[in-house]
């Protein structure tokens, strides 16, 4: 640790001939996170509104599960790869600007849905907007910061997301308890397009983006081609895509289940769901990005048999969570589910990176988080809806519990492909750092 301190100040930026300072990258890197924040504070509000949309629009669990999942995810995927190639000659900053301001808007528009058709052609605008959000971000941290720190650096805005998570169960239950579901949309949208102005204003694009990378040799299916034949990069998609399927339909109906089942009010869950898993999300995205990159360190594959035991551990924690009979029980099963369920997402994020190399960054994260949402976060919310609806018929309350029990499933397969992954982590690593 004490040389890696001696060598922060040369070994911060990347590359070293940008000139970019540590105090510039430490800004860059905190205003990127009130990105992140807002961009997961805009995806996630829904869920704690899930009750309140369910009763005043008239709709179904289905539908419920079509808009915090299908909705977003379907054009965020049509639109990533695109907007990533984009972003990958040498507009990224650009790219994330236009992006937060724009999926800002459409989250204040949801607040004025009458229905479920109004809602949903607004969550296709956040879905849009967001495409240009994460990718894109990554991409940047990527080409501020070294190898060595990169994974570190990639979970302060995993923790960012993570705050913005809470907060939007916390703020938004608390805000659609004293005034209506249709302010906690539109209290949202402000300081997002606020961020977006002072970033694009503050923010340069990386010279080594400027220069090296304005005018990128490979096309966008080209390159695509070049990451999909590194067997680990393949496996790795897989793996948190099928993962995900029981993650984001946990992350949006979770909040409903236990305001469903156990008679408690939005504020209520909000503020007690935030306050525990919160902290536990953020503690498991630093321990899981610091971990990551001393495992690194020590062999390449060893990062993916830890995500595998991850995965595979997380599954007894969210079945207890979901079978107790006690509130309280409930809430405190959901620390571990929540601290083992997120230390995938740091160590995920870098390996991406690292399997991408330098010239293919946005779309190397652009194509990850295509197939993350439009497997998991299309798949979760509306397969656990469309099965709540189906057991709820014969089961009552008890339906939606069912629903989320099984979509737990889905770890299992995910542990599984990480440990393909690693058997050409290597391999894979070497290739893409030549490329």
């Amino acid at each position: 640790m004490s040389a890696a301190g001696m060598e922060a100040p040369a070994d911060l930026r990347v590359p070293a001939k940008t000139g970019i300072s540590n105090l510039r990258a430490g800004y860059i890197l905190f205003i990127l996170c009130l990105i992140s924040a807002l961009n997961y504070y805009d995806r996630f509000l829904i869920g704690i509104l899930v009750e309140d949309l369910k009763r005043d629009l008239v709709l179904s669990d289905s539908q419920i599960g079509l808009l915090s999942g299908f909705a977003f995810a379907l054009v965020y995927s049509i639109a990533s790869i695109p907007v990533a190639s984009y972003a990958d000659r040498g507009f990224r900053v650009r790219v994330l600007g236009s992006a937060a301001a724009f999926w800002s808007v459409m989250t204040g528009l949801c607040g004025m849905a009458t229905g479920f058709w109004t809602m949903l052609f607004a969550r296709f605008g956040v879905g849009i907007g967001e495409s240009g959000g994460a990718p894109t971000t990554h991409a940047i941290v990527a080409e501020t910061f070294s190898d060595k720190w990169r994974a570190s650096a990639l979970a302060a805005i995993g923790v960012a997301g993570a705050i913005g998570t809470s907060a939007a169960f916390a703020g938004g239950g608390y805000i659609a308890q004293h005034y209506g579901w249709r302010w906690a949309f539109f209290a949202a949208a402000i300081p997002g397009v606020i961020v977006a102005i002072i970033f694009a204003l503050t923010v340069r694009e990386p010279k080594r983006a400027v220069g090296e990378e304005k005018a990128p040799s490979l096309p966008a299916r080209t390159a695509l081609g070049v990451l999909l034949r590194r067997p680990a990069y393949l496996w790795v998609c897989a793996g948190v895509s099928i993962f995900s399927i029981g993650g984001f339909g946990a992350a949006a109906w979770t909040p409903a289940y236990l305001m469903r089942y156990f008679g408690q009010d939005a504020a209520k869950v909000g503020f007690d769901y935030s306050a525990i898993v919160g902290p536990a999300t953020i503690i498991a995205v630093l321990g899981g990005g610091f971990l990551a990159d001393w495992l690194s360190r020590k062999d390449a594959r060893a990062p993916y048999w830890f995500l595998a035991l991850a995965f595979f551990a997380s599954i007894p924690f969210s079945v207890a969570q979901l079978t107790t009979e006690s509130y309280a029980t409930a809430m405190m099963l959901a620390w571990p589910s929540a601290l083992i369920g997120s230390l995938w997402i740091s160590p995920t994020y870098a390996i991406i990176q690292t399997l991408s190399g330098s010239k293919l960054r946005a779309i190397g994260a652009a194509f990850f988080m295509l197939c993350v949402n439009l497997v998991g976060q299309s798949l979760g919310p509306l397969v656990v809806g469309a099965m709540s609806d189906h057991f709820s018929a014969a089961h009552g309350n008890l339906g939606l519990r069912y629903a989320l029990l099984i979509g737990t499933t889905a770890y299992v397969a995910g542990g599984a492909a990480f440990l393909m992954a690693a058997r050409t982590a290597r391999a894979d690593t070497e290739a893409a750092a030549n490329f």
